[in-house]
């Protein structure tokens, strides 16, 4: 309810209410199950409903509260990308992780005085009926045991837990962002088998075409572009080169001709980026210098290559 005026201020791509649903799902959940958990304990320990719902409110409740702002903050950092259609995402998922907090601090509370005992199980309302509170239980069990060490080494387990992050982070120095296409599927779906026939019938690039979009303004134009497709089919990295009929723009405008090139890797291959910018640095310059001629590189393939080259160089 609150996403739809927002899409009168601002823009929202259509997944944005499936993404705020998921992310509320998940942080709903952590919210939840960390309230009832301290509620459920104030129970065990003998304190009245109302009693155990004012502790874990003043316990748990203020850690979901720091937990939801640390969730939005993060979440807004998507306006630091300066992607515009990104802005709508993260305003909506931010909305959807403040609607949760309020629930998990105001209507579970009310929950709770309508649930009281029977938060707990059958089992647990019988022991506690028949053998009084378990006073001791909050500082028994493994976390417990957990806590009390890491309070007697904690620069230790500190170094370990740096150590352990930085191992793991080591993937992070040879990632290439960037789209997975459907060779990522599972190999029962349609669409990897699919993508499998086409790639076997007409090689892996036919399913990610590359687009040559020219503009010629002069028979000069039309010339350099006639060497410049003859030229694509001797670059390393095209299996073929396709140009299509020019297109006038009326009355007797510039004309715009599109050429396919299917290069020889696929969509998400490193070798076919590296294709997209020998294209736009090197030989489409060569072949356009001293002519108004334009040629553009698009295409879905080219599309994403840019998308994540933009997201790289936002990155800190």
């Amino acid at each position: 309810m609150l996403m739809t005026p927002l899409s009168h201020l601002m823009s929202l791509i259509g997944i944005a209410p499936i993404l705020g649903a998921l992310i509320g799902l998940g942080v709903g959940v952590d919210y939840a199950l960390f309230i009832v958990t301290r509620y459920r304990r104030g129970l065990l320990a003998g304190l009245d409903p109302m009693r155990s719902t004012v502790i874990a409110l003043n316990t748990s409740g203020r850690a979901v509260l720091f937990a939801g702002g640390t969730v939005c903050i993060a979440l807004l950092g998507l306006l630091t990308l300066g992607l515009g259609f990104l802005d709508g995402l993260a305003f909506a998922a931010a909305i959807t992780v403040v609607c949760t907090v309020l629930a998990a601090v105001t209507l579970l509370p009310a929950l709770f005085g309508v649930l009281g005992l029977r938060v707990l199980s059958r089992r647990q309302r019988r022991r506690l009926q028949a053998d009084g509170p378990d006073h001791a239980r909050s500082g028994s069990g493994m976390w417990a045991r957990w806590s009390r060490i890491v309070r007697r080494f904690p620069a230790v387990l500190a170094a370990a837990g740096i150590a352990v992050m930085v191992v793991v982070s080591i993937p992070v120095l040879h990632l290439r962002l960037g789209f997975a296409d459907a060779s990522n599927d599972p190999t029962s779906s349609h669409m990897y088998k699919a993508y499998e026939m086409l790639a076997e019938g007409f090689g892996p690039g036919f399913n990610g075409p590359l687009l040559v979009v020219a503009q010629t303004q002069s028979a000069a134009d039309r010339a350099a572009l006639d060497r410049l497709d003859r030229a694509l089919t001797h670059v390393p990295g095209v299996a073929a080169v396709a140009a299509g009929p020019a297109q006038t723009r009326p009355p007797a405008g510039p004309a715009v001709e599109v050429t396919q090139v299917l290069p020889t890797t696929s969509p998400e291959a490193q070798a076919t980026s590296n294709l997209i910018t020998q294209l736009r640095n090197t030989v489409i310059p060569r072949y356009t210098h001293g002519t108004t001629l334009r040629v553009y590189v698009g295409g879905l393939t080219a599309t994403f290559d840019d998308f994540a080259a933009v997201t790289s160089a936002k990155l800190p």
